[in-house]
């Protein structure tokens, strides 16, 4: 379990609902962008090229939806979102850093935008999941979602950091001081902008968002895609 604060991030069918639509996104976002650029058009025109352009990722990852972090690798936000997702469902207790704030925000806001923007594709994502659940789409569901979030203690640091990446080092501690960031936490956030490799674990901390079935595509996909 992970703790914001004196806070536990509850278990519940919405917490799965927005990492499972946070994955599918993210690994939508992997197969678009390791395909070769040829592969993609070179058979494509007219109505079958927007066609094509019409079904492509609208974003590289559900991690775009926090600004700092919209150029992580899609397979580094999987590895994230799987790190996250296992320490939430563990019976072990876990203080929460910035970084799993900025996790759990960006996974929020890209389920309750795809439910606002295109609810058509909520049950398709939840197909052959290991929960059989069925949810609402409406309005209301997107505000469940945001809640997971808004109800637990965090200052949006994440949200700032972003002004850092152009400032010199002795003015971006005098910044971070006036903010109170904790530096090791902003590090962190750094560190993962230039991350390309995953753990090899990844797929195993899965379980539970993913059926097993699904943990063995997913392991074939990173293996074509991507060297570990």
């Amino acid at each position: 379990m992970l703790k914001f604060g004196e806070k536990l991030l509850p278990s519940s069918c919405l917490s799965y609902l927005a990492f499972r639509l946070a994955w599918r996104q993210t690994v939508e976002a992997l197969i678009y962008q390791q395909q070769p650029l040829e592969d993609r058009y070179q058979t494509l025109s007219g109505e079958d090229f927007l066609a094509f352009e019409k079904k492509k990722p609208t974003t590289s990852g559900f991690l775009c939806e926090v600004p700092f972090l919209s150029e992580v690798a899609p397979q580094v936000q999987l590895d994230l979102l799987s790190n996250f997702w296992s320490r939430h469902i563990s019976l072990a207790s876990y203080r929460a850093s910035l970084l799993d704030e900025a996790i759990l925000y960006a996974a929020c806001e890209s389920a309750a935008s795809l439910l606002e923007h295109d609810p058509h594709a909520v049950p398709l994502h939840l197909k052959g999941g290991p929960l059989d659940v069925t949810f609402p789409v409406d309005e209301s569901l997107s505000a469940e979602i945001r809640k997971l979030y808004l109800d637990l203690p965090s200052e949006g640091d994440y949200l700032l950091i972003g002004q850092f990446l152009d400032v010199p080092p002795e003015e971006c501690r005098k910044l971070k001081k006036k903010f109170g960031l904790r530096s090791i936490e902003t590090e962190e956030l750094f560190d993962i902008l230039g991350r390309w490799t995953i753990q090899p674990a990844m797929n195993d901390r899965l379980a539970g968002l993913l059926s097993p079935q699904e943990i063995s595509r997913l392991r074939k996909i990173l293996d074509r895609h991507i060297r570990i």
